[in-house]
């Protein structure tokens, strides 16, 4: 199971922006932001190349991360056997 502290380093808030997620991916070093609501429940995942290409379209560092998350991830779970994650990968 993923440590509470990586898992506080890698949340970000629905209102999070694109320099809050830059933030994130610093403290973590890991280069994803999980977006999560008020109850903590994943509602997007955004990634460094996420936030990059948002930049490079124009959007500034305060500009919402949400629009530029993947508001639909694939989500597995550590109780499943490498051949059900391998199973969520190719649907």
């Amino acid at each position: 199971m993923m440590q509470e502290s990586l898992l506080k380093l890698l949340r970000v808030s629905e209102a999070a922006t694109l320099r809050d997620a830059m933030l994130s991916f610093n403290a973590s070093g890991l280069g994803v932001a999980l977006v999560c609501d008020d109850q903590e429940r994943l509602v997007g995942f955004a990634t460094e190349g996420d936030v990059r290409r948002a930049l490079l379209d124009g959007h500034g560092l305060i500009s919402p991360l949400i629009s530029r998350a993947n508001r639909h991830p694939v989500v597995g779970h550590t109780a499943m056997s490498r051949g059900e994650l391998a199973g969520l990968l190719s649907e």
